[in-house]
């Protein structure tokens, strides 16, 4: 996530699996699935520069 932001890239955590991807079942996902807020918060409160690319 951290690298992906400031590229405005997308980043998807999930399985592939429809049942596990399930939100229903988020409190059983493994911790490599799960975001913490206060990770959010850095990056959207300028924890990481911008890259800015040509498209």
């Amino acid at each position: 996530m951290w690298t992906a932001f400031p590229r405005g890239e997308w980043v998807d955590l999930r399985t592939g699996d429809p049942e596990q991807d399930d939100v229903a079942a988020a409190g059983h996902w493994d911790d490599d699935r799960v975001v913490r807020a206060e990770v959010i918060a850095a990056l959207l409160l300028g924890g990481v520069a911008r890259v800015l690319s040509r498209r």
